[in-house]
């Protein structure tokens, strides 16, 4: 291929990667949580995943001082706040309590981590999860529920929001 043609269409090319804004822009907003029984602590968890640039973005318009530093220990309380004001379950109808167990930055995402006493009943549960839809209209939160091999999910997205339950099956 002719140098001056391949460096024109290189060009080209470039131009209209940075012309469109949706090259640079985040794809998604989305958050993946995991709620699985610990047979070895007797406790339900809860692990949160979420991208990190998107949760600070939600905890500045939620109310945290900008200069906050992330990891810091204020930051991920405030992480931690905000995710608990966020997420409910309830298990058999009953609500649990989830307690705050800590936060962690890995990458491009930040983990939030919580459990709760595992419940005596497992058969029926309840998910709201509201993270990040305060500041992003078009985030999409998808759940799974884990109980032995069986894995169910509650995926709440723009017109489909609110509580999701989900059954598992007779052992």
């Amino acid at each position: 291929m002719n140098p001056v043609r391949a460096l024109a269409i290189g060009l080209a090319a470039s131009l209209a990667l940075a012309a469109a804004p949706s090259a640079w822009a985040h794809r998604i907003h989305s958050a993946l949580t995991e709620v699985r029984p610990n047979e070895n602590t007797g406790e339900l968890e809860v692990a949160h995943r979420v991208f990190f640039h998107d949760l600070e973005v939600a905890l500045i318009e939620s109310g945290m001082d900008d200069d906050t530093a992330p990891l810091g220990e204020d930051w991920l309380n405030a992480a931690g706040s905000y995710a608990q004001d966020r997420f409910d379950i309830d298990v058999a109808g009953a609500s649990l309590q989830l307690d705050y167990v800590g936060a962690e930055i890995d990458g491009q995402f930040a983990w939030i981590y919580f459990v709760a006493p595992m419940p005596d009943e497992y058969d029926t549960v309840s998910i709201d999860n509201r993270l990040l839809i305060d500041a992003f209209p078009d985030q999409a939160n998808m759940t799974n529920v884990i109980r032995g091999s069986v894995v169910r999910t509650v995926l709440q997205i723009p017109g489909r929001r609110g509580t999701g339950t989900i059954d598992f099956p007779d052992r």
